[in-house]
């Protein structure tokens, strides 16, 4: 015997970035992130909470930093990333908006440090996005455990 709930609805958050389309339970929480072109959401980190991010459509910068390392990488349509615990990651809009999925451990929003806030990106020329597709053409699925 097995027992089905239906949600009646999806959570919908405005961010300064776009939005954000909510499916949760006690368990375990699904994303729909759209990222506005030209924007960027707070760079931030998780003591709990575990992140997978698949892009859906468009593409964005994903800067990336912890203790040991600073990283600034292209996403485009098809990319799979996990993010661990205690990674600061920050998601930045590019020449179009951006849609993607979050699939995580369960959401609480103090689980969330942030170093800045989110909002129009300023102009960073000294950021230099490595695609390294050109050669291999592949899709990527990045673990940051491996980098």
């Amino acid at each position: 015997m097995s027992i089905v709930l239906k949600h009646k609805y999806i959570k919908k958050v405005k961010k300064v970035f776009g939005e954000e389309l909510w499916v949760v339970n006690s368990e375990y929480c699904g994303k729909e992130l759209h990222l506005k072109k030209g924007y960027e959401c707070s760079l931030h980190c998780h003591n709990k909470k575990v992140e997978t991010f698949y892009i859906v459509s468009g593409s964005m910068w994903l800067h990336l930093e912890s203790e040991t390392f600073k990283s600034f990488d292209k996403l485009e349509v098809g990319d799979i990333i996990d993010i661990p615990i205690g990674v600061y990651h920050q998601f930045r809009g590019l020449d179009q908006d951006c849609v993607f999925m979050e699939f995580s451990s369960h959401h609480e929003d103090s689980d969330s440090i942030r170093k800045t806030v989110s909002g129009k990106m300023k102009d960073d020329k000294n950021v230099k996005i490595i695609d390294d597709r050109k050669e291999t053409g592949e899709k990527k699925w990045k673990s940051i455990k491996g980098m």
